[in-house]
């Protein structure tokens, strides 16, 4: 199609890209964030209250179960109490830093009011990142000193029995591995009620053929072949996967036995 000569459209108006010099740009107020900003595993466990960079926490167990039976009126032997044994943990400092002049802050921006507090709200979306990177990732305490900045140490950590040892390399969860976590933390007096592991896993669980909770929406005659629950001989157990979790790692977690031990809440 011949465009008449002398027509005046957007590409002979001057200005870049198509757009005109004398024609409104077309902005949409609006910002995306495409990164993921879910926290399950801190959002799932409870919160404490540090009081010094080393925090502790006492352990103590029970002795084993047996034939308790004594002779009517015979003196008793007394032994030694049991005192538990001390934990410990070190609190990590996460810094996330920026400088907004006062000339941005001030100018009409696109998507936003004012610099500063978007700039705010999104480090401490990176922040509460950071932390379940951390909690999840991180194998060793790290003390520290006036050159090394100190490392808590996290699940990875933590969890050092009753493991179910899948290999190298591209590692595949199957229902014979899972079941036998969950009962080994049982025969130990644990209560997992949830499961940490990465997408690949998470879809591998989704797979399984029994134990699963998969369900049929009557509504829209949908049938949903996700998993979010599964149910082992040794209880129910809600599935989350985790952007943030090791990808040859998948954890079993009695909730109520993890905290998040804060000795200084996030600050501007």
């Amino acid at each position: 199609m011949a465009i008449f000569t002398g027509t005046s459209h957007v590409y002979n108006m001057g200005g870049t890209s198509g757009v005109g010099k004398f024609n409104r740009e077309d902005l949409s107020d609006l910002i995306t964030n495409i990164d993921p900003t879910n926290t399950p595993f801190q959002s799932n466990i409870k919160r404490t209250t540090a009081k010094g960079t080393l925090h502790e926490w006492m352990v103590d167990t029970l002795t084993a179960a047996a034939n308790n039976a004594h002779i009517d009126g015979n003196e008793i032997t007394f032994a030694a109490a049991s005192s538990g044994t001390r934990s410990t943990n070190m609190t990590q400092i996460s810094v996330k830093s920026v400088i907004i002049s006062g000339s941005q802050d001030a100018v009409n921006k696109a998507g936003k009011g004012k610099e500063i507090a978007y700039q705010v709200a999104k480090l401490t979306k990176e922040i509460a990142r950071d932390m379940e990177y951390a909690l999840l990732q991180n194998t060793a305490l790290v003390t520290g000193d006036a050159t090394t900045a100190r490392e808590l140490k996290g699940v990875a950590g933590w969890i050092t029995s009753n493991a179910q040892d899948l290999g190298t390399g591209t590692v595949t969860i199957t229902q014979t591995y899972l079941d036998a976590a969950a009962k080994a933390a049982w025969d130990d007096g644990g209560n997992p009620n949830m499961i940490i592991c990465n997408s690949f896993n998470k879809q591998k669980i989704s797979g399984f053929t029994t134990g699963v909770a998969k369900n049929l929406d009557a509504n829209d005659k949908k049938f949903v072949t996700a998993v979010d629950v599964y149910e082992s001989d040794f209880g129910l157990m809600r599935i989350y996967p985790d952007h943030f979790c090791v990808a040859d790692d998948v954890y079993l977690i009695q909730s109520d036995l993890w905290a998040l031990a804060v000795l200084r809440p996030l600050a501007v």
